[in-house]
């Protein structure tokens, strides 16, 4: 018999308080040796974005999954 996983719970909203990059549309992001990038997009306010924003997900350890709150920034 095969084992199914529950599609519940399967992404999660990351909060945070400090510097993070500006929302946006029609960017770039990847993930690479373990650090999330973002890059470019457009803004409905300020329109295009030209900047970079880079994340280790190895301080992530903390997360609670299905939580939308993280309790200890990391920086971007």
């Amino acid at each position: 018999m095969m084992e199914t996983k529950s599609l519940e719970n399967n992404w999660w909203e990351l909060r945070f308080k400090d510097k993070m990059p500006e929302r946006r549309s029609y960017h770039t992001s990847f993930v690479y040796e373990n650090k999330l990038y973002i890059h470019g997009g457009e803004d409905i306010m300020s329109g295009h974005l030209d900047n970079m924003w880079c994340i280790d997900l190895s301080e992530l350890t903390e997360f609670t999954a299905g939580s939308s709150e993280y309790t200890e920034n990391p920086e971007w």
